[in-house]
């Protein structure tokens, strides 16, 4: 698995653009680091660091946009660079509020054999809700 010291590329949802762009200021802020280093954003028209980022939070429409732009380039056997292929964990927040994008996203992602032909590897997958 992950050890420590390994690389790992943390993708978080949040259902709000602006929850994402917040949320990420705020661990980048915790962890004394600047924004768009270690940890960064990816909202429909806006982001902060990107694929050099250890942390990423985004909207669940981003992450099903690169989970089908990984799976048009895919063909037998072949594994793709970019898209998915470099994602060690998917945390999906709030899962209990439902939302299309975040349902879709549940389904794709909970069949692993799915995502692990898209990664070429396997991710683990969690689902939080609130309290």
């Amino acid at each position: 698995m992950w050890g420590k010291g390994e690389v790992c590329k943390i993708i978080c949802t949040q259902l709000q653009s602006v929850s994402a762009i917040s949320v990420s200021k705020r661990i980048s802020s915790e962890r004394g680091e600047v924004i768009g280093n270690d940890v960064g954003y990816k909202v429909q028209f806006e982001s902060e660091g990107g694929r050099h980022s250890s942390i990423v939070l985004c909207t669940p429409g981003v992450l099903l946009k690169a989970l089908a732009s990984t799976s048009s380039h895919f063909s037998k056997r072949q594994h793709v660079q970019g898209g998915i292929s470099n994602i060690t964990h998917i945390i999906m927040d709030e899962i209990h509020e439902r939302e299309s994008y975040s349902d879709l996203m549940l389904a794709i992602l909970s069949c692993s054999y799915y995502v692990e032909i898209l990664a070429g590897k396997s991710i683990k997958v969690y689902a939080v809700h609130g309290c």
